[in-house]
């Protein structure tokens, strides 16, 4: 679970800045981090399917959690306004 949690927050990163130029570099530096935290959190086939299922609904979760800092600054710039 923390392996693919893990993976779910770099690729909602990844999602959530993809919008800016220079993505190429950080699909590349987040292809790698995802490499590193495979090959360190995940010790058997099983264990590869169960993170491999996990880590679309952890991705989700992530977008949320890397968006979140972004949403609550426009909402207090509206509400200082």
């Amino acid at each position: 679970m923390a392996t693919a949690a893990v993976v779910g927050l770099l690729v909602a990163d990844l999602v959530r800045r993809s919008d800016r130029s220079g993505v190429g570099t950080l699909s590349v530096a987040t292809a790698i981090a995802i490499v590193f935290v495979a090959w360190r959190g995940i010790r058997s086939p099983r264990q590869a399917a169960q993170v491999a299922l996990v880590a679309l609904p952890m991705g989700l979760a992530g977008i949320v959690v890397v968006s979140a800092p972004d949403f609550l600054e426009l909402l207090f710039a509206n509400l200082s306004s």
